[in-house]
């Protein structure tokens, strides 16, 4: 019997561990292009490489942090600042272990010479549309492309997927163009919480309506010196009216042209941190959900009659609930910021059987909570103020 307990105690705290590892997101400064490294669990998935740089800044940057095998390589499509540094890096001898791209071809060298590589280094390719999986360990779901659109150009086929982490989604877009940004907000549910900008912060990689289904509370742009106009400032302006924290790999805003960005620094890397509630950047704690300190305190609106209209809001909105039951039931409904700062309790009072609906002014343009509780029952909904 006591090896037994000794058994259920090392398997539980086992699972507890597992349970309890954060997620680890690297935006890395790759200068103008892409690469995202994920790590959770000791698994490794890299999306996109950036450019062939002199200064091997990916292979340094992941050599620096100790990852020498990559589970899956993810490359969003064939464009150059998407995949330039891929042939290095397994030359380099990291160890990948499958590649996954669109089913869009390019017939120039450097593409087929990565291709080249890859089978002589005998790496799987999965080729993948919207209808398929990644199979990470992870949840994730494809969104694009979708042949069927017959959309044009390369950017409108970048893969783009949502991963879904606890509480907290995540979408990753590739260079994905005003096209396809249509198609997925008419497709999908894209409200999400950590945003990689699409396309550097083009111009027409995002606008108010692709911003507003997403009402992302984080922002992250990659991008580095460039003549495009990446990021453009009328992008930036659009996510800071949102109230999403913004963060870029290149330097202050306030230097970059309107010929784009002239940052030739690669030492601008964004590490975000997660426990599926909360988010850590670069080690600083900037969001914490509702106020909440506790996992269990974060709940969906399962057996709640809850919501939130306009949403988005523009300074005023609607709070709707039913209570119900045969009693009258205690009822909170608190009002938090972005950050997790409680802005104002709406309702702490016992509130008979029936539906109710108030009306909020909010102030301040941002993202902000609503937190209902009725009895044991509790939901949040997010909202966007413009």
């Amino acid at each position: 019997m006591k090896i037994i307990k000794i058994i259920l105690l090392y398997i539980l705290f086992f699972c507890s561990s597992l349970y309890s590892q954060n997620m680890t997101i690297h935006y890395i400064d790759i200068g103008q292009g892409d690469s995202e490294l994920i790590q959770y669990q000791n698994i490794n998935y890299l999306i996109d490489s950036g450019v062939n740089r002199s200064d091997n800044k990916l292979i340094s940057y992941l050599d620096s942090i100790g990852v020498d095998t990559i589970h899956a390589v993810l490359m969003t499509h064939p464009h150059y600042d998407h995949y330039g540094e891929f042939e290095d890096l397994i030359e380099s001898g990291v160890v990948v272990l499958k590649f996954i791209r669109n089913k869009d071809y390019q017939s120039n060298s450097s593409f087929q010479s990565l291709l080249t590589t890859l089978q002589n280094y005998n790496i799987p390719i999965d080729t993948v549309d919207y209808l398929d999986s990644l199979k990470w360990i992870v949840e994730t779901d494809i969104l694009s492309p979708d042949y069927n659109n017959n959309f044009s150009g390369y950017n409108n086929n970048s893969i783009v997927f949502i991963m879904e982490f606890e509480s907290l989604k995540f979408i990753f877009t590739g260079d994905s163009e005003t096209e396809n940004n249509n198609y997925l907000i008419n497709n999908y549910n894209i409200d999400i919480d950590v945003l990689k900008v699409n396309h550097h912060g083009a111009d027409n990689g995002t606008n108010y309506n692709y911003l507003q289904a997403m009402s992302p509370i984080i922002s992250v742009i990659s991008s580095g010196a460039n003549s495009y106009g990446h990021p453009s400032h009328n992008v930036i302006d659009m996510i800071n009216n949102t109230g999403s924290l913004f963060y870029s790999t290149t330097d202050d805003c306030s230097t970059w042209t309107g010929n784009g960005s002239n940052d030739y620094s690669v030492n601008d890397d964004i590490v975000l941190e997660t426990d599926g509630f909360k988010i850590w950047i670069n080690g600083q704690l900037v969001y914490t959900p509702s106020g909440s300190e506790e996992r269990q305190e974060v709940l969906t609106e399962k057996n709640i009659i809850f919501n939130v209209s306009p949403n988005p809001a523009r300074n005023y909105c609607h709070i709707n609930f039913d209570v119900s039951g045969d009693d009258p039931q205690p009822v909170r409904l608190k009002l938090y910021n972005i950050n997790g700062q409680l802005i104002e309790t709406l309702i702490n009072e016992i509130l008979p059987v029936g539906f109710y609906s108030i009306e909020k002014r909010i102030e301040n343009t941002g993202v902000y909570f609503f937190h209902l509780s009725i009895d044991k029952r509790e939901a949040i909904i997010k909202v966007i103020n413009y």
